[in-house]
């Protein structure tokens, strides 16, 4: 009984302290921010295909071509052939569809499927694109150019923006004749802290807008000169009186 009483109260502890997210002196939220632009060592490429025939069997002998014409690109060029991922075959039937969109007659057979591959000579990224869309039944290609680096860049921009926010902060008080003590909270991107966005009056949509994915990178012909890395760090500091 006593046993079942003791956990009984540490979850009531624990939901009490879970509830009260705000804290309970005053606080300034600021945002860091920090970029550079580098010069980028390789590309991750995608490109899909896509065949199709009236014969199932002629749909499936274009893919296998294409698959291979695509993949001897690649060596004749110093690709990484080791990088190269394909994904399964998809395949579907194309019906004929009446004006109430019932299928009808089978008009052939598609198969579709997906090329990963990565380009490690940025030099010669203009060359293999060049014929790899070139073939036929090439679509839907997107390239994303890289720094081996990143992870060090990012590394040093996270404090870089850590220091920024601090200046932010220091900069917002500063009319207000109180001064930022010590870091209460602190978080990598755009602060979210749950209740405490509503603090500021921030609807939950404009928080979900933040977070939304970065767009998918469009297909160049041309590899970039640089790309730009970047952080953003949000932190939350205790005011004190000047």
């Amino acid at each position: 009984m006593y046993r079942q009483l003791l956990v009984f109260i540490c979850l009531i502890s624990s939901h009490s302290v879970g509830a009260n997210v705000k804290p309970g002196f005053p606080f300034v939220s600021a945002e860091g921010y920090a970029e550079m632009e580098v010069k980028p060592d390789f590309a991750i490429v995608s490109i899909s295909l896509k065949t199709f025939n009236k014969s199932s069997t002629n749909a499936l002998e274009k893919m296998s071509l294409v698959s291979e014409q695509l993949i001897k690109i690649l060596q004749e060029n110093d690709s990484d052939i080791e990088s190269i991922e394909a994904t399964d075959l998809d395949k579907n039937t194309i019906r004929t569809r009446n004006d109430n969109y019932q299928n009808l007659d089978i008009q052939g057979y598609e198969f579709s499927r997906t090329f990963n591959f990565e380009i490690t000579e940025v030099s010669a990224y203009s060359r293999i694109m060049e014929k790899v869309l070139a073939l036929d039944n090439v679509s839907n290609a997107y390239a994303n150019f890289d720094a081996a680096n990143r992870e060090s860049l990012e590394q040093d921009l996270k404090v870089e923006a850590g220091k920024k926010a601090r200046e932010n902060a220091m900069v917002l008080v500063k009319g207000l004749n109180a001064k930022i003590a010590s870091v209460y909270a602190i978080t990598q991107g755009r602060g979210d802290y749950g209740d405490y966005s509503s603090a500021f009056a921030v609807p939950r949509d404009r928080v979900m807008m933040r977070q939304r994915s970065p767009s998918r990178p469009q297909l160049t012909l041309y590899s970039p000169k640089h790309i730009t890395i970047s952080q953003t760090v949000s932190a939350m500091f205790k005011i004190l009186p000047q």
